[in-house]
């Protein structure tokens, strides 16, 4: 009878983070951290939720 062999578990990551802090960097310079009122608010918004 053949026996299954373990898997082999992953390694670590030392640094998960790793360029984030450039990439945040890149997207404030583009301007793409501001959020945009159409991504907000859906006509389901006015139509449908019982605020």
């Amino acid at each position: 009878m053949k026996t299954k062999e373990k898997p082999e578990e992953p390694l670590p990551i030392k640094h998960p983070r790793a360029g984030w802090e450039v990439q945040f960097a890149l997207i404030t310079e583009n301007g793409d951290d501001q959020l945009s009122e159409e991504l907000l608010f859906s006509d389901w918004d006015d139509e449908e939720w019982i605020w």
